[in-house]
């Protein structure tokens, strides 16, 4: 486990050596970046699921106050294209976490040849939940079929 938090407190330290660009300091959207698609909330259904925290004993947590880490996972199973989702049951001491990484996997740890590719993209967080939309990268505008999980870290 001391590793782990290492590795964290590295990633933070990393990423906040990291500089501010100009629009987000002044929290603008540049429309014409995000693409045809426009923003996830505009055009697609949100869908809520429930995530998968550790067993009773298991807290997943480090000491309360900063750097305090929780993680967990939820099963999204297929989808015809992108898709956004409010994953809930958290329970964070802020509404806006350092870090949250959102990691895409098939649920069936065995390589079954699949070629499919994804990113996730962190959208919003909150207290207790946090919002993410997932792609296919490999094939565009294509879905999925494959019971898709995703795995959450989220540092304080």
């Amino acid at each position: 486990m001391p590793v782990l938090r290492m590795l964290c407190v590295t990633a933070i330290a990393l990423l906040a050596a990291l500089p501010v660009p100009a629009s987000a300091q002044n929290n603008q959207t540049n429309q014409a970046s995000l693409g045809s698609l426009g923003g996830s909330s505009d055009l697609l259904e949100e869908h809520v699921v429930q995530v998968s925290l550790p067993e009773e004993g298991q807290t997943g947590l480090a000491t309360p106050g900063p750097g305090q880490y929780h993680y967990g996972h939820v099963l999204i199973g297929s989808w015809p294209g992108d898709v956004v989702f409010k994953v809930t049951g958290w329970n964070f001491g802020t509404p806006t976490p350092w870090v949250v990484l959102a990691h895409p996997r098939q649920s069936v740890n065995l390589d079954k040849g699949w070629s499919d590719q994804f990113a996730t993209q962190v959208i919003e967080t909150g207290r207790d939940f946090v919002r993410i939309r997932v792609r296919r990268l490999d094939c565009n505008g294509c879905g999925w079929g494959q019971n898709l999980q995703v795995d959450f870290l989220v540092i304080e």
